[in-house]
C-alpha cells in the first residue's frame, strides 16, 4: 500500500529550487542597486563637467544671478545650462531631481 504525502527527497528538491529562485532574485536586486549608484555617479560627473564648460564659455557659473560665485537659483542654473545647450535636467535613478544647492563654487 502506498503512503500519501511527499518523500524526503521531494521535499529537499523543492527547498533547493526555492533557494535558487530566492538567490537569483536577490542577485538581481543587488545588480540593480549597483547600476543606480553607477548611473548617479556618472550623472554627477556630467553635471560637474557641464558647469565647468558653462563657466569657461560665460565667465560665470550657471544660476549665479549676481556674479558673486554662488549658485543662487537651482531653476536658473538648469535654465542657463539648457539655454547654452550644455546639459538638460533629468531625474536621478532614485526618482528625484538633481538640485543645485546654494553652494559657493568659487
Amino acid at each position: 500500500m502506498r503512503r500519501k504525502g511527499f518523500t524526503l527527497l521531494e521535499m529537499a528538491i523543492v527547498l533547493v529550487v526555492i533557494g535558487l529562485l530566492i538567490g537569483l532574485i536577490m542577485r538581481g536586486i543587488v545588480l540593480q542597486r549597483g547600476a543606480k549608484v553607477k548611473r548617479t555617479a556618472s550623472d554627477i560627473r556630467n553635471i560637474h563637467t557641464a558647469v565647468i564648460v558653462y563657466y569657461e564659455r560665460n565667465n560665470r557659473y550657471p544660476g549665479d544671478t549676481d556674479n558673486n560665485g554662488v549658485i543662487n537659483s537651482d531653476t536658473q542654473a538648469w535654465a542657463d545650462l539648457q539655454n547654452a545647450n550644455i546639459a538638460y535636467r533629468k531625474p536621478s535613478p532614485y526618482g528625484s531631481d538633481y538640485i543645485f544647492d546654494s553652494v559657493s563654487v568659487s
